[in-house]
C-alpha cells in the first residue's frame, strides 16, 4: 500500500513542535504501509508490537533481522509522488536491543539515496529529530547518482531504516576487527512523523569555518564502529556540549567514532581543531575520508587524566592511509564525506583496555 496518508490517529500523542504533519503513524492498527525488504538472505520480518512500546503509545513497528554474512534486512515505507514535497523534518523514537547505529534512508525517484545515522542505546527509547540537512548523499559503490546533488523532498519515493552492523558484517575482515557479533536482533520504531516544521541545522557554517556538530539534536549523530556506548553530555571535562564514548579495545579489536559531514563543507578551510579528553592514555587515528575512497590520517596521542585539550592539525599534513584509493593522490576538501576517530591502543600496546573518550567541538577553519 502506498503511503498510509495522514493516520487517523494523528495528534493523539506528543504535541507537534510547529508545522503540519504529512505522515503521522502510531502503529495502533498495523504496520501502516511499512514492509520488509530483504536485500540479502531471508527471514527478516516487519510487524507491530503492542508489548514493546513507548509510554502511552498504542504500539511500535518491529523489525526482526539477523547480523550475519549474507543477511541484510531493511524496513521500508513507499511514498506517493510528491507526498513529501513540503517536508522539512522527521521526528520519531527508536529502541534497539544492543548498542549500535541506525541508518535512516530516503530514496529519490530517479535520483540519489540519502542517509542519516545516529546512535541507538541498548534497551532504551531514543528520541530522534532529523532535518533535511542531516541527510548526506550515499556515494558507496552501486549507489544511484543524483543529477542535481541535493535532496529534493518532492522526489522521495521511499523511507527506510536498518542496523549499520548488518552492512559491516558482510566484510569478514571488517567484522572481525570491529568485534561484530552474529545473532538475531529487533529494532523498534515509535510515533513516526514527517512534517513541514523546520529544525535548525545540527552544524554551524560561516565563511572559512565549519563546526561539525552543535549537539543540538536529542540523538547522538556520531556513531560507533566496533561497539561502544555513546551519550551526549554538557560540562566537565569538556567545559561545553559534546559526547561521551565508553568502550573497550584490545589487540584484535579497535573502536571508532564516525561523523558524516555535508558535501563541500570543508572548502575554504586549512585546519581542523578537535577538543578532546580521555580517561586513560590512548592512541587515536584521525581519518578524513573522501567520496571516492581517498583516506588521509594522522595520529593523536591523548595523555589521559580526563583533561580536555585542543588538538590542531593542518589538512595538508594528513598522510594517505595504506588502504586509500585516490586517483590524484591528494586530499580534496570538496570531496570529504566523513571524519573518523579510531582508538588503536589495543593494537599498539597489545593489551586490553576499557576507556572513556569525550569529543567536544570539532571546527574546520582557515
Amino acid at each position: 500500500m502506498l503511503l498510509p496518508l495522514f493516520c487517523a490517529f494523528a495528534g493523539l500523542l506528543a504535541p507537534r513542535q510547529g508545522g503540519e504533519a504529512l505522515i503521522h503513524q502510531t502503529f495502533a492498527n498495523g504496520e501502516e504501509g511499512w514492509a520488509v525488504v530483504q536485500a540479502q538472505g531471508k527471514g527478516g520480518k516487519v510487524s507491530v508490537s503492542h508489548e514493546v512500546k513507548r509510554g502511552d503509545a498504542p504500539g511500535s513497528l518491529k523489525l526482526d533481522y539477523s547480523i550475519a554474512p549474507g543477511e541484510i534486512t531493511v524496513a521500508s515505507l513507499p511514498v506517493a509522488d510528491e507526498a513529501l514535497k513540503s517536508m522539512r523534518s522527521m521526528r520519531f523514537w527508536v529502541r534497539a536491543d544492543h548498542n549500535g547505529a541506525v541508518v535512516f534512508t530516503v530514496q529519490e525517484k530517479d535520483g540519489g539515496r540519502y542517509n542519516a545515522m545516529f546512535f541507538a542505546p541498548k534497551d532504551a527509547w531514543q528520541q530522534v529529530e532529523l532535518s533535511m540537512s542531516d541527510f548526506t548523499l550515499s556515494t558507496d559503490p552501486g549507489a544511484p547518482a543524483d543529477p542535481d546533488g541535493k535532496l529534493d523532498p518532492e522526489k522521495i519515493n521511499s523511507i527506510a531504516f536498518t542496523d549499520l552492523e548488518q552492512l559491516l558484517a558482510q566484510n569478514a575482515q571488517v567484522a572481525t576487527g570491529l568485534g561484530i557479533v552474529k545473532g538475531d536482533h529487533s529494532l523498534y520504531l515509535s510515533e513516526f512523523e514527517a512534517s513541514t516544521g523546520a529544525l535548525p541545522d545540527a552544524f554551524a557554517a560561516k565563511p572559512g569555518e565549519y563546526r561539525l556538530d552543535t549537539f543540538s539534536r536529542p540523538q547522538c549523530s556520531w556513531v560507533g564502529i566496533g561497539g561502544g556506548a555513546f551519550s551526549q553530555i554538557s560540562g566537565d571535562p569538556l567545559g561545553e556540549k559534546g559526547i561521551k564514548v565508553d568502550y573497550h579495545v584490545g589487540p584484535t579489536h579497535l573502536m571508532g567514532a564516525l561523523k558524516f559531514i555535508q558535501r563541500k563543507a570543508l572548502v575554504g578551510t586549512k585546519y581542523l581543531n578537535l577538543h578532546l579528553a580521555s580517561a586513560k592514555a590512548c592512541t587515536l587515528i584521525l581519518q578524513v575520508e573522501e567520496e571516492g575512497g581517498g583516506k588521509y590520517n594522522t595520529v593523536i596521542e591523548l595523555p589521559g587524566g580526563s583533561t580536555a585539550k585542543d588538538q590542531l592539525f593542518a589538512f595538508s599534513d594528513l598522510k594517505a592511509s595504506e588502504d586509500s584509493h585516490d586517483t590524484n593522490g591528494k586530499l580534496d576538501l570538496d570531496q570529504v564525506k566523513q571524519i573518523i576517530l579510531i582508538d588503536v591502543s589495543g593494537f599498539v600496546k597489545t593489551a586490553e583496555q576499557d576507556n572513556t573518550v569525550w569529543i567536544g567541538s570539532i571546527v574546520a577553519k582557515k
